[in-house]
């Protein structure tokens, strides 16, 4: 038993703390431009490959993705697009230097903005983001809310026991594939805020 347990700890070594990644001014734009004026445009978070299963019981979220295509004739939706790409670069960078030097540059990324409420008691069970039908390397969840004003929404990678509450602006990333399933426990006061990062 304590070779598993020594073994889930060496696992854990892939996962790499982030620290005040994004900063204040960056934020503010993001619940400007996006938690305010495209609120509407949230949708709820999907199960299994993204295109079936709305199932409340494993994952209750409401999502937007963000991509060049959304960015139209927006100078503030570029200016953001294009920080989270340096970013992603520059969270990749630390990864390879302090993770994984096999780890290989991204080749595309995908952003992706989650919204967790005690309305709709917000969580996620044990899942994982690599699939056949969407290939991914590394998954970044930053958080875009203050900790302290919401109750509940720990991050659990695998079954450690220690419980993620996201730093406002800080984050962690970790292997996407099966070796790091991780769930969002249920968000039971306020309003959790999250961006999440794919590499493939």
């Amino acid at each position: 038993m304590s070779d598993l347990k020594q073994l889930s700890d060496k696992v854990l070594h892939y996962a790499l703390e982030l620290h005040d990644v994004i900063t204040p001014p960056i934020i503010n734009l993001i619940n400007n431009y996006i938690y305010t004026k495209r609120s509407e445009s949230f949708q709820k978070g999907t199960t299994g490959d993204g295109t079936v299963n709305l199932n409340d019981k494993i994952r209750s979220v409401e999502v937007l993705g963000f991509s060049e295509q959304n960015i139209g004739t927006s100078v503030s939706l570029r200016v953001l697009y294009n920080k989270l790409r340096f970013i992603n670069n520059a969270i990749a960078k630390a990864y390879m230097e302090e993770v994984s030097p096999y780890y290989l540059p991204p080749r595309e990324v995908t952003f992706q903005f989650l919204r967790y409420t005690d309305k709709m008691k917000g969580h996620y069970e044990f899942h994982t983001d690599n699939s056949y039908t969407n290939p991914r390397t590394t998954t970044t969840i930053i958080g875009l809310s203050d900790p302290n004003s919401y109750e509940g929404g720990e991050l659990q990678i695998q079954n450690n026991e220690k419980l993620m509450k996201l730093n406002y602006g800080g984050g962690v990333i970790f292997p996407s594939n099966f070796m790091f399933p991780h769930k969002v426990h249920p968000v039971t006061k306020g309003e959790r805020k999250v961006l999440v990062i794919w590499n493939r």
